[in-house]
């Protein structure tokens, strides 16, 4: 089993037991889990430093061109699952996308190339997990299509850290994806995202008509 030693209690631990935490420029030192629960703080991605418009604009970007997924990932060497978080921004305009880098982080990345000459290059802009849960907070109040999505992934987080947490700290197995309650908000977010018209109902053929 692979161990390392915490920065603060300088005990050895397994890897599992540790938060990753920048101590210093140029290196990375760890804080094991119970020294955070004891007081110790781990940096969290600040909000970006924007104007109002910008601000904005970006939310405006998310609701109109973009989208909130959560994605179940398999880890094949531990055998495990876990969730992951990601913003998405499509546009075949580079310099939109080019904008968002320096004011809100992220990645882009070159999309399908098109089958036709008549269509152009896609990009897409992608950030994950923690910053994007701070972008999400952080726009929240001004989405005006996507603020159930946003909702539901700083929820579904929320409670899949203080699960993993609780777990951890009284020696259980952390199996939180299989969590009833983090698969009901998947499930919601998935249907959210869906494309196309709603499910049909369910009721029978005739009970839903106007008169």
């Amino acid at each position: 089993m692979k161990t390392r030693v915490c920065c603060q209690c300088h005990t050895e631990k397994s890897l599992s037991a540790f938060h990753k935490r920048p101590d210093r420029p140029g290196g990375r030192h760890y804080a094991c889990r119970r020294c955070i629960s004891d007081g110790m703080k781990v940096e969290r991605p600040q909000p970006p430093q924007v104007s109002d418009l910008e601000r904005g604009y970006f939310a405006a970007l998310i609701d109109g061109e973009g989208s909130i997924c959560i994605a179940k990932t398999k880890d094949r060497k531990r055998k495990t699952a876990y969730w992951t978080l990601q913003l998405r921004i499509y546009n075949t305009y580079l310099t939109v996308l080019e904008w968002l880098i320096p004011r809100f982080g992220g990645r882009i990345f070159r999309g399908v190339t098109p089958k036709s000459s008549k269509h152009k290059q896609g990009y897409v802009w992608i950030a994950t997990t923690r910053p994007a849960l701070v972008l999400l907070e952080f726009i929240r109040p001004i989405l005006i299509i996507k603020p159930r999505h946003a909702d539901i992934a700083i929820e579904l987080f929320a409670k899949m850290w203080a699960i993993k947490d609780e777990a951890r700290d009284n020696g259980l197995p952390v199996g939180h994806v299989d969590n009833p309650i983090l698969l009901r908000l998947f499930e919601e977010l998935r249907m959210l995202n869906r494309r196309g018209p709603p499910p049909a109902s369910s009721a029978p053929p005739g009970k839903n008509k106007a008169p």
